[in-house]
């Protein structure tokens, strides 16, 4: 008998355990859905507020696009509601200027020809302006700074001007990178974990810990972009040293499962877009 009731209070503490393990779950689940909608919602903020919007009818309206359009990306916004602004603007209730803002955004999609733009050459003169720094470390065989270099690309072709290392041997590096800073409107960051390593060594000679620490410096963090180039640096509470103290708790953009996904790649590639675009003068 009292074998009997062991088991199963030993059968009824295992449901407990089981059932408390489901609701933890579980919530995590939801957790990450509103952390995760929250993203969306800054995005689409950052995008209205670019096109124009005034900031608190941007946040606004944000939230109704994420939450009851399922409107969370740049793509989604361009698809749906470049398909209908008119249609749109009836049922966000908006004001003849703010429907002239979304109108004149669309035109402007539909008629731009990017066309390639010049990036960071080792003769810098003193006029030159760029809209972008782009600061990485190379990796492993050039691994990362070729994954760099697409999306270098890819902003150019959406004529943004790029600072951008292309000489991993070029004379006076650290010269050049400070000039670029200075003369650069957004700094992008791309964080590895060998960057994250580079950043806090406090080796004044190196590169990225010099162009990081330079940038945050002249820039400040408000204007520096993380972007995450591998899934172990998803988590910034990972984050240490000066990296985590600068942009521990700045919205980044996920890269490093857009390289195999052309879909992936162009939607991240919007985001970035949008976020650069919001900084610029």
């Amino acid at each position: 008998m009292v074998e009997t009731l062991t088991i199963a209070s030993k059968q009824d503490d295992e449901s407990v355990t089981l059932l408390q393990k489901q609701q933890e779950e579980q919530s995590a689940i939801r957790q990450k859905q509103v952390i995760e909608k929250q993203k969306d919602i800054i995005l689409i903020d950052t995008l209205l507020c670019s096109i124009g919007f005034a900031p608190s009818d941007a946040k606004k309206l944000a939230e109704i696009l994420v939450l009851d359009h399922k409107i969370g990306s740049t793509l989604k916004f361009q698809k749906k509601i470049g398909s209908d602004v008119a249609g749109y603007s009836a049922i966000l209730q908006l004001d003849n200027g703010d429907k002239e803002l979304l109108e004149e955004y669309f035109q402007s999609i539909k008629t731009s020809t990017p066309s390639p733009q010049s990036s960071h050459v080792l003769s810098i003169t003193g006029d030159r302006h760029w809209d972008c720094f782009l600061t990485h470390n190379w990796g492993i065989n050039d691994s990362n700074h070729l994954k760099v270099k697409r999306i270098n690309d890819a902003l150019k072709s959406h004529s943004l001007q790029t600072w951008f290392s292309e000489d991993k041997y070029m004379d006076d590096v650290q010269k050049h990178a400070a000039e670029g800073v200075e003369n650069s409107s957004v700094i992008v960051v791309f964080i590895t974990a060998a960057y994250h390593q580079k950043v806090n060594n406090g080796d004044s000679y190196d590169n990225c810990y010099y162009a990081f620490n330079y940038s945050l410096n002249k820039k400040g963090a408000r204007c520096m972009i993380p972007v995450v180039m591998e899934a172990a640096m998803c988590n910034q509470s990972a984050w240490e040293g000066a990296l985590s103290t600068a942009l521990g708790s700045s919205l980044y953009i996920d890269f490093s499962g857009a390289f195999n996904d052309s879909i992936i790649f162009n939607e991240k590639m919007n985001e970035l877009i949008a976020r650069v675009s919001f900084i610029l003068p």
